[in-house]
Protein backbone atom coordinates (compact mmCIF):
# COMPACT_ATOMS: atom_id res chain seq x y z
CA UNK A 1 0.00 0.00 0.00
CA UNK A 2 1.38 3.26 -0.83
CA UNK A 3 1.08 6.35 1.62
CA UNK A 4 2.04 9.89 2.76
CA UNK A 5 2.99 11.37 5.86
CA UNK A 6 2.43 14.81 6.61
CA UNK A 7 1.97 18.00 8.87
CA UNK A 8 1.32 21.48 8.64
CA UNK A 9 4.18 22.46 5.59
CA UNK A 10 1.82 20.59 3.15
CA UNK A 11 -1.21 23.47 3.81
CA UNK A 12 -4.33 22.85 2.93
CA UNK A 13 -5.22 19.69 1.49
CA UNK A 14 -7.79 19.00 -1.06
CA UNK A 15 -8.80 16.08 0.57
CA UNK A 16 -11.80 14.75 -1.83
CA UNK A 17 -9.15 15.29 -4.93
CA UNK A 18 -6.43 12.92 -2.96
CA UNK A 19 -8.50 10.15 -2.34
CA UNK A 20 -10.36 10.06 -5.87
CA UNK A 21 -7.08 10.63 -7.93
CA UNK A 22 -4.06 9.68 -6.01
CA UNK A 23 -4.19 5.73 -5.40
CA UNK A 24 -2.56 6.96 -1.79
CA UNK A 25 -4.09 4.23 0.86
CA UNK A 26 -2.29 5.72 4.40
CA UNK A 27 -1.52 9.05 6.19
CA UNK A 28 0.90 9.10 9.03
CA UNK A 29 0.26 12.87 10.43
CA UNK A 30 2.26 14.87 12.84
CA UNK A 31 0.36 15.15 16.18
CA UNK A 32 2.54 17.25 17.94
CA UNK A 33 4.90 20.33 17.58
CA UNK A 34 7.81 19.92 19.16
CA UNK A 35 8.95 22.73 21.17
CA UNK A 36 6.32 23.14 23.88
CA UNK A 37 4.79 19.57 23.04
CA UNK A 38 1.80 21.69 22.06
CA UNK A 39 -0.77 20.39 19.16
CA UNK A 40 0.59 20.50 15.34
CA UNK A 41 -1.32 23.15 13.53
CA UNK A 42 -2.92 20.82 10.90
CA UNK A 43 -3.62 17.53 13.09
CA UNK A 44 -6.96 18.05 13.73
CA UNK A 45 -8.26 18.90 10.06
CA UNK A 46 -5.45 16.26 8.74
CA UNK A 47 -7.15 13.95 10.95
CA UNK A 48 -10.77 14.50 9.89
CA UNK A 49 -9.63 15.04 6.09
CA UNK A 50 -8.43 11.32 5.82
CA UNK A 51 -11.32 9.74 7.44
CA UNK A 52 -11.66 6.63 4.75
CA UNK A 53 -7.48 5.91 4.48
CA UNK A 54 -5.32 4.46 7.33
CA UNK A 55 -4.11 6.86 9.45
CA UNK A 56 -1.24 7.04 11.51
CA UNK A 57 0.33 9.55 13.86
CA UNK A 58 4.30 10.97 14.22
CA UNK A 59 5.78 11.94 17.47
CA UNK A 60 9.17 14.32 16.30
CA UNK A 61 11.20 13.50 19.21
CA UNK A 62 13.94 16.15 20.82
CA UNK A 63 14.06 14.73 24.27
CA UNK A 64 17.40 14.18 25.49
CA UNK A 65 16.58 12.13 29.33
CA UNK A 66 14.27 9.52 29.81
CA UNK A 67 12.39 12.27 31.83
CA UNK A 68 11.68 14.90 29.20
CA UNK A 69 10.64 11.52 27.57
CA UNK A 70 8.09 10.64 29.96
CA UNK A 71 6.62 14.01 29.10
CA UNK A 72 6.95 14.13 25.76
CA UNK A 73 5.09 10.88 25.66
CA UNK A 74 2.62 11.77 28.02
CA UNK A 75 2.10 15.17 26.20
CA UNK A 76 1.76 13.28 22.46
CA UNK A 77 -0.59 10.89 24.02
CA UNK A 78 -3.09 13.51 25.18
CA UNK A 79 -2.87 14.74 22.16
CA UNK A 80 -3.95 12.26 20.13
CA UNK A 81 -7.39 11.77 23.02
CA UNK A 82 -7.94 8.16 21.85
CA UNK A 83 -8.32 8.67 18.08
CA UNK A 84 -8.31 5.53 16.41
CA UNK A 85 -5.35 4.88 14.05
CA UNK A 86 -4.77 2.16 12.37
CA UNK A 87 -1.43 2.53 11.30
CA UNK A 88 -0.14 3.13 14.81
CA UNK A 89 2.40 5.84 16.45
CA UNK A 90 5.74 6.62 15.43
CA UNK A 91 8.76 7.94 17.14
CA UNK A 92 10.28 10.14 14.51
CA UNK A 93 14.45 10.36 15.50
CA UNK A 94 16.57 12.57 13.60
CA UNK A 95 17.31 15.47 15.67
CA UNK A 96 20.83 17.35 16.48
CA UNK A 97 20.32 17.45 19.69
CA UNK A 98 19.80 13.94 20.14
CA UNK A 99 22.77 12.27 17.82
CA UNK A 100 25.20 13.44 20.84
CA UNK A 101 23.47 10.90 22.98
CA UNK A 102 25.45 7.52 23.19
CA UNK A 103 23.02 4.20 21.70
CA UNK A 104 22.23 3.30 25.29
CA UNK A 105 20.60 6.61 26.36
CA UNK A 106 19.00 7.08 23.42
CA UNK A 107 17.50 3.31 23.63
CA UNK A 108 16.32 4.07 27.02
CA UNK A 109 14.83 7.34 25.83
CA UNK A 110 12.53 5.07 23.29
CA UNK A 111 11.81 2.48 25.72
CA UNK A 112 10.18 5.19 27.91
CA UNK A 113 8.16 6.68 24.95
CA UNK A 114 7.05 3.63 23.66
CA UNK A 115 6.03 1.94 27.23
CA UNK A 116 3.74 5.16 27.11
CA UNK A 117 2.36 4.79 23.83
CA UNK A 118 1.63 0.88 24.11
CA UNK A 119 0.03 1.74 27.49
CA UNK A 120 -2.23 4.11 25.54
CA UNK A 121 -3.23 1.19 23.24
CA UNK A 122 -1.40 2.07 19.91
CA UNK A 123 1.32 0.09 17.98
CA UNK A 124 5.00 1.98 18.49
CA UNK A 125 7.33 1.97 15.66
CA UNK A 126 10.82 4.02 14.74
CA UNK A 127 11.14 6.67 12.08
CA UNK A 128 14.85 7.11 11.07
CA UNK A 129 17.35 7.55 8.03
CA UNK A 130 19.92 4.77 7.40
CA UNK A 131 22.53 6.66 9.00
CA UNK A 132 21.01 7.04 12.07
CA UNK A 133 19.66 3.43 11.83
CA UNK A 134 23.69 2.20 11.24
CA UNK A 135 25.29 5.07 13.34
CA UNK A 136 23.20 6.54 15.97
CA UNK A 137 20.69 3.83 17.37
CA UNK A 138 21.10 0.78 17.86
CA UNK A 139 19.40 0.03 14.83
CA UNK A 140 19.49 -4.25 15.05
CA UNK A 141 18.84 -4.51 18.84
CA UNK A 142 15.99 -2.36 18.32
CA UNK A 143 14.42 -4.07 15.78
CA UNK A 144 13.88 -7.39 17.80
CA UNK A 145 11.49 -5.43 19.71
CA UNK A 146 9.78 -2.17 17.07
CA UNK A 147 9.23 -1.70 13.62
CA UNK A 148 11.03 0.69 11.53
CA UNK A 149 10.12 3.16 9.28
CA UNK A 150 12.90 4.05 7.34
CA UNK A 151 13.72 7.25 5.09
CA UNK A 152 15.96 6.47 2.09
CA UNK A 153 15.85 8.00 -1.20
CA UNK A 154 18.18 9.04 -4.13
CA UNK A 155 20.74 12.32 -4.49
CA UNK A 156 18.68 12.64 -7.72
CA UNK A 157 15.35 12.68 -6.17
CA UNK A 158 11.64 13.64 -8.11
CA UNK A 159 9.14 11.38 -6.43
CA UNK A 160 10.67 7.76 -7.90
CA UNK A 161 11.28 4.40 -6.54
CA UNK A 162 14.82 3.21 -6.64
CA UNK A 163 14.78 -0.11 -6.05
CA UNK A 164 18.46 -0.60 -5.28
CA UNK A 165 17.59 1.92 -2.01
CA UNK A 166 14.94 -0.70 -0.97
CA UNK A 167 15.56 -1.38 3.21
CA UNK A 168 14.97 -5.34 2.49
CA UNK A 169 14.31 -7.09 5.85
CA UNK A 170 15.12 -4.49 8.18
CA UNK A 171 12.02 -1.92 7.75
CA UNK A 172 8.31 -1.96 7.84
CA UNK A 173 7.74 0.94 5.98
CA UNK A 174 10.23 2.80 3.48
CA UNK A 175 9.59 6.61 2.80
CA UNK A 176 11.13 6.33 -0.59
CA UNK A 177 11.06 10.27 -1.48
CA UNK A 178 11.10 14.02 0.30
CA UNK A 179 10.06 15.13 -3.35
CA UNK A 180 6.56 13.22 -4.52
CA UNK A 181 3.49 14.78 -6.06
CA UNK A 182 -0.34 13.69 -5.52
CA UNK A 183 -3.22 14.99 -6.81
CA UNK A 184 -5.11 17.56 -3.98
CA UNK A 185 -1.51 18.68 -2.29
CA UNK A 186 0.30 21.58 -3.47
CA UNK A 187 4.24 21.46 -3.63
CA UNK A 188 6.16 18.33 -2.23
CA UNK A 189 5.30 15.75 0.07
CA UNK A 190 7.56 12.76 1.04
CA UNK A 191 5.97 9.19 -0.36
CA UNK A 192 6.16 5.93 1.78
CA UNK A 193 5.39 2.33 1.05
CA UNK A 194 4.76 -0.37 3.12
CA UNK A 195 7.80 -2.95 2.24
CA UNK A 196 5.54 -5.74 1.54
CA UNK A 197 3.46 -4.26 -1.43
CA UNK A 198 7.19 -2.43 -3.06
CA UNK A 199 6.47 -5.12 -6.11
CA UNK A 200 3.24 -3.61 -6.82
CA UNK A 201 4.57 0.09 -7.79
CA UNK A 202 5.55 0.79 -11.15
CA UNK A 203 9.31 0.83 -12.02
CA UNK A 204 8.94 4.76 -12.30
CA UNK A 205 6.35 5.03 -8.98
CA UNK A 206 4.18 7.22 -11.73
CA UNK A 207 1.12 7.61 -9.50
CA UNK A 208 -0.80 9.03 -12.57
CA UNK A 209 -2.20 6.92 -15.34
CA UNK A 210 -0.95 6.82 -19.03
CA UNK A 211 -2.74 9.02 -21.06
CA UNK A 212 -4.35 7.42 -24.59
CA UNK A 213 -4.53 10.89 -26.62
CA UNK A 214 -2.12 13.43 -27.58
CA UNK A 215 -0.93 16.22 -25.24
CA UNK A 216 0.17 19.88 -26.50
CA UNK A 217 0.49 23.35 -25.28
CA UNK A 218 -2.89 24.36 -23.64
CA UNK A 219 -3.97 20.72 -22.34
CA UNK A 220 -4.75 20.52 -19.06
CA UNK A 221 -5.47 17.44 -16.12
CA UNK A 222 -4.05 13.93 -14.90
CA UNK A 223 -2.60 13.25 -18.16
CA UNK A 224 -0.34 16.31 -18.32
CA UNK A 225 0.59 15.36 -14.83
CA UNK A 226 1.76 12.02 -15.85
CA UNK A 227 3.70 13.70 -18.25
CA UNK A 228 4.87 16.28 -15.95
CA UNK A 229 6.03 13.46 -13.54
CA UNK A 230 7.82 11.40 -16.55
CA UNK A 231 9.95 14.34 -17.60
CA UNK A 232 10.98 15.41 -13.78
CA UNK A 233 12.38 11.96 -13.69
CA UNK A 234 14.42 12.64 -16.87
CA UNK A 235 15.60 16.24 -14.86
CA UNK A 236 13.41 19.06 -16.33
CA UNK A 237 11.97 20.15 -12.84
CA UNK A 238 8.83 21.01 -13.89
CA UNK A 239 5.88 22.46 -11.08
CA UNK A 240 3.67 19.13 -11.53
CA UNK A 241 0.52 21.36 -11.78
CA UNK A 242 -1.31 19.75 -14.68
CA UNK A 243 -0.86 22.47 -16.80
CA UNK A 244 1.12 22.30 -20.26
CA UNK A 245 2.42 25.76 -20.33
CA UNK A 246 5.41 26.89 -21.94
CA UNK A 247 7.69 25.27 -19.48
CA UNK A 248 6.60 21.96 -20.37
CA UNK A 249 6.28 22.61 -23.47
CA UNK A 250 10.20 23.70 -23.64
CA UNK A 251 10.57 20.42 -21.94
CA UNK A 252 8.56 18.35 -24.48
CA UNK A 253 10.88 19.78 -27.69
CA UNK A 254 13.94 19.12 -25.66
CA UNK A 255 13.30 15.36 -24.61
CA UNK A 256 12.05 14.58 -28.34
CA UNK A 257 15.29 16.50 -29.44
CA UNK A 258 17.18 14.10 -27.08
CA UNK A 259 15.75 11.25 -28.70
CA UNK A 260 15.51 11.86 -32.51
CA UNK A 261 11.16 12.27 -32.12
CA UNK A 262 9.65 14.58 -34.13
CA UNK A 263 10.29 18.25 -32.20
CA UNK A 264 6.87 19.47 -32.39
CA UNK A 265 6.02 19.92 -28.53
CA UNK A 266 3.33 17.35 -29.43
CA UNK A 267 2.51 14.32 -27.17
CA UNK A 268 1.47 12.01 -30.04
CA UNK A 269 2.07 8.06 -30.04
CA UNK A 270 5.52 7.93 -30.42
CA UNK A 271 6.50 10.19 -27.99
CA UNK A 272 4.54 8.79 -25.38
CA UNK A 273 6.04 5.21 -26.02
CA UNK A 274 9.29 6.46 -25.62
CA UNK A 275 8.33 7.90 -22.12
CA UNK A 276 6.61 4.78 -21.38
CA UNK A 277 9.71 2.83 -22.25
CA UNK A 278 11.81 4.47 -19.21
CA UNK A 279 14.00 6.04 -21.23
Amino acid sequence: MRGIDISHHQGAIDWKTLKAESGIGFVIMKAMFENGHGKESAFEANYAGAAGLKRGAYLYSIARTPQEAQLEAEDFVRILAKRKLEYGCWLDLEDRRQRVLSKAELTKIIDVEASIILAAGYPCGIYSNKDWYNNVLDGKGLQERYDFWIARYPREDYGAVKESLAPHGWAKIWQYSSKGKVPGINGNVDLDIEMDDLADLRPTGNPYAAPEKNLKEGSRGNDVRWLQYELNLRGAKLVIDGHFGLKTDAAVRSYQNQHALVCDGIVGPRTRAELLTGK
